[in-house]
């Protein structure tokens, strides 16, 4: 079985070899979302979550920090309906950070807090980075896609169409706003409102 410590670093060197191509850098802190007006971006980044104590419910070590960051549900309508998205960091106790690292459940469609115990290992051992992660748009503790009480219906036909019933309901339209593309637009919007500036990003 391989040391902890050696799998650590595995972990590790691999988050740093998914960086940003040289040619497509992520957009300065803060800097205005290219899909919204001016004004409703001043209006996004102005209503954006705190770092706070993170609620038992999310399961995560007592040293991470929690926050709801609100986002459009859909981005050409950003004065519209309005979703969150439940981020979390572990910072590393160095006092000459080097960077930010954000991991990313794939898919979208796992919670990102299944990577927490990696994020934890990674600040224990490397801290002068920080440590981020959030659930896409829909998963986790983010706002919610699913159906009610959202078991596993297997062959059960009539369930199926009973959820799907309950989803258009709900969202109407806006189903078609739980998208890839639209996850990622979360992503810049929330890394650009926590970025420092002049502090690298990794993801």
């Amino acid at each position: 079985m391989m040391p902890a410590t050696r799998l650590v670093f595995l972990v590790f060197f691999v988050s740093i070899l998914w960086l940003p191509a040289p040619g497509h850098p992520l957009p300065p802190a803060n800097e205005e979302a290219p899909w919204v007006t001016p004004i409703a971006n001043q209006l996004l980044l102005s209503r954006m979550g705190k770092w706070g104590r993170c609620r038992d419910y999310t399961f995560l070590d007592p040293s991470a920090e929690c926050s709801r960051v609100p986002v459009p549900l859909d981005y050409n309508d950003p004065w519209g309906r309005g979703i969150e998205i439940f981020t979390f960091r572990y910072l590393g106790a160095g006092t000459n950070k080097k960077g930010q690292i954000w991991f990313l459940e794939g898919g979208p469609g796992g919670s990102g807090k299944l990577l927490s115990k990696i994020m934890l290992h990674l600040a224990t051992y490397y801290p002068d980075f920080d440590y981020y992660g959030l659930d896409h748009r829909g998963v986790g503790d983010s706002t919610r896609f699913g159906c009610p009480g959202d078991n596993d219906f297997g062959e059960d036909w009539t369930s199926y169409r009973t959820c799907y019933e309950s989803l258009e309901q709900q969202w109407g339209t806006g189903l078609q706003a739980f998208n890839t593309t639209n996850a990622a637009r979360d992503l810049q919007l929330v890394v650009s409102r926590f970025r420092k500036e002049g502090m690298p990003v990794f993801i």
